[in-house]
Order: structure tokens, then sequence, then C-alpha cells
């Protein structure tokens, strides 16, 4: 999997948001905590299975959940152009 570098994570006031430092999207993608907890272990090429372990160890939520989760965020990611396969 490869993140799409146009994509930058950023932080303003507590807000977590991927901006697209081309300029060719106008505006930001606002993420929650646990999105740009994945979104970064996405660009420091971990899988999603270690993504989500990721999640395990920062909040209190089971294995096959924060998998499921992270799949669906992976998916949208992909649909979305913002990581490709």
């Amino acid at each position: 999997m490869k993140v799409n570098k146009n994509y930058v994570l950023s932080h303003f006031n507590d807000v977590n948001v991927l901006v697209d430092i081309t300029g060719k999207f106008n505006g930001v993608i606002r993420l929650s905590a646990t999105s740009a907890d994945v979104w970064q272990a996405f660009s420091d090429g971990k899988s999603i299975e270690e993504a989500a372990g990721i999640l395990c160890d920062k909040y209190d939520v089971s294995y096959d959940k924060a998998l499921k989760d992270t799949q669906e965020f992976y998916d949208k990611l992909v649909e979305n152009g913002l990581i490709e396969k």
C-alpha cells in the first residue's frame, strides 16, 4: 500500500486534517483522532493489521473491532484516491 504523498496530515487546535499540498482539492479532510492514527500508521508503511494493533494499544477496543474499522477506512481511502493498493 502507498499513501498519496499529495496529502499531509496536519493538526490545528486539536483538529486533525488531511491537506492537499497540490492545491487541486479546495479544502481539507477532517479526521478523527483514530483516523489520524491509522493514516499515520499507513504513512509509516504499516499494514492494515498493524494499524489495527496500534488502535488496540492506544484505545480500549477489541482487535476485531479495530481491524473491521481500519479495513473500512482503508477502503474509503482507496476509493477516494488517497491510497494506492
